[in-house]
């Protein structure tokens, strides 16, 4: 029980921090529809390598995967723009 509880308080650490790292890169710019554009394209990207890599437990990786991606699409473009 007690490594279940580990585990679950680590996966809530990291989304706390996950979703405030987006917050703020949200809160930096005005989005346009290249970044939702560029943010989706990397997203599903993401997702279809982090379904591939993680031979456990493939939703975990395509999540993770997708997020990572998503963000750096995001990313990616705010600074190309």
């Amino acid at each position: 029980m007690e490594v279940f509880r580990k585990r679950w308080i680590g996966c809530v650490v990291a989304f706390v921090l996950l979703a405030g790292f987006l917050l703020s890169l949200s809160g930096c710019a005005t989005p346009t529809k290249t970044h939702y554009d560029s943010a989706a394209v990397m997203g599903a990207a993401g997702a279809a390598a982090g379904a591939i890599l993680d031979k456990n437990n493939r939703w975990r990786g395509a999540v993770v995967g997708g997020a990572i991606g998503a963000a750096t699409g995001y990313g990616l473009e705010e600074v190309r723009r």
